[in-house]
């Protein structure tokens, strides 16, 4: 076994998780082929073969469903005496499926990764660090670093699989996740983005008494100039503490991705979220009060079984009132073993595809005039590796994540640019 490719689908965790088995496979001697290169798409040698392939996989939706076993196909295809190896969450629940594709498929299920690479033909076995994932140095081809502080999740939300394979929550230890930072700020990254399946419920199975605020706070205490950046977190899961610390300390974005799902109070019980619409716009401008200039991005699921209507009306009402930056939106995909499964009124495609266009030009509409406002204020971006393919110019991600295009020389590629003094900046 000489050479590797990973594929990546799904979330921060799983590119997280990607980078770990990265760090292993080449420190027991491993050589990845094209790690810069988006795999299957355009580049030089993108098709190279590797003697072994990890399809690191998700299963939000029937959609990823079939992309993981679309690119499972195109592996073994690639090199058909190649090692194939699927692992993430649609691994842990649809293995007898994934065998049906080639019964030689590697199932590689959590905690197992040590027992995989001991049973490679002249690799050693590498020791984890923790029960969770070993720390990272670095994050192949980013300008910004994920640190995965927690996994697994409790809520149980009617339409989400998640919990069912990722088990119930647990959080790295303290002194690891601050290690971690320092290694990554050491090796100059920029941005780190804490991630987790349920960002909110860290400290939980933790001995220690912490929580999330905390491990941010000695996080943005470390030396050096980085910023932090939360990934999704549930609405009830920010608290006063949070909101201050944001509030107060320069190195954390002025950016909360806080997920809706719907604005209608029926469809949030069904959907088994812990508020109703009136209590998730009060946190939004409670939030928006304490933080003048926040950036607030949020998802919304449409089609869900039961959405009338008039439902449907409420989510829209309840979007114009939060003015969220950017919304993600997914069309209700049926998820064997979730309790939506067994509710009535499903919705049929071709509604929730006009309700999907009308939700997005909604929103779209939000989304610009809350970039054309950005343009005119200070900001400070961390410019990427790579510039604008339209433009040739510098492009980069402000503290509230709009994406800014502007001039610039190649000296400022992966440092921070101020464009206007930012009353933010450490400068």
């Amino acid at each position: 076994m000489k050479t590797f490719k990973i594929i990546t689908l799904g979330c921060k965790v799983n590119q997280y998780e990607t980078q770990a088995m990265r760090e292993q496979l080449i420190s027991a001697g491993l050589k990845e082929v094209n790690p810069h290169t988006k795999y299957f798409g355009v580049g030089v040698n993108s098709h190279t073969p590797a003697d072994l392939y990890i399809v690191n996989t998700c299963t939000v939706t029937q959609d990823t469903d079939r992309e993981c076993r679309r690119f499972l196909r195109r592996c073994a295809k690639e090199n058909p005496k190649a090692s194939i190896v699927a692992t993430g969450c649609y691994a842990e629940n649809d293995a007898g499926v994934i065998k049906e594709i080639n019964s030689n498929i590697i199932i590689l299920k959590k905690g197992t990764a040590s027992d995989f690479l001991a049973g490679l033909k002249g690799v050693k076995p590498i020791e984890e660090k923790s029960e969770a994932v070993p720390i990272i140095t670095y994050f192949e081809g980013r300008t910004k670093a994920f640190i995965k502080i927690q996994d697994g999740c409790d809520n149980f939300c009617s339409y989400c699989k998640v919990p069912y394979v990722r088990g119930n929550p647990r959080s790295r230890d303290k002194d690891e996740i601050i290690r971690e930072a320092q290694n990554l700020i050491k090796n100059n990254y920029k941005e780190l983005v804490l991630c987790g399946i349920c960002l909110g419920s860290y400290g939980k199975g933790l001995k220690e008494k912490v929580d999330l605020t905390d491990i941010v706070s000695q996080i943005s205490d470390l030396s050096g100039d980085f910023r932090i950046r939360l990934s999704s977190i549930e609405m009830q899961d920010v608290n006063c503490a949070l909101i201050n610390l944001i509030k107060d300390r320069d190195n954390i974005c002025n950016h909360l991705h806080i997920p809706l799902q719907s604005g209608d109070d029926e469809i949030l019980k069904n959907m088994n979220r812990k508020y109703t619409s009136a209590e998730f716009i009060n946190q939004i401008c409670k939030i928006k009060e304490e933080i003048p200039g926040i950036a607030i991005s949020t998802d919304i699921i449409v089609g869900f079984p039961g959405e009338s209507e008039s439902a449907f009306n409420n989510t829209l009402n309840t979007i114009e009132k939060i003015q969220p930056m950017r919304t993600h939106i997914f069309t209700y995909s049926k998820r064997d073993g979730t309790s939506a499964c067994n509710l009535k009124g499903h919705v049929k495609k071709c509604d929730a595809a006009k309700r999907y266009k009308i939700i997005k030009k909604a929103t779209d509409k939000i989304a610009g005039e809350y970039y054309e406002c950005s343009k005119t204020l200070p900001q400070r971006v961390l410019v990427e590796d790579e510039r604008d393919k339209l433009t040739k110019k510098l492009c980069g991600y402000s503290d509230t994540y709009v994406r800014l295009v502007f001039d610039g020389s190649d000296e400022l590629i992966g440092k921070f640019a101020f464009l206007q003094k930012s009353k933010k900046s450490k400068a």
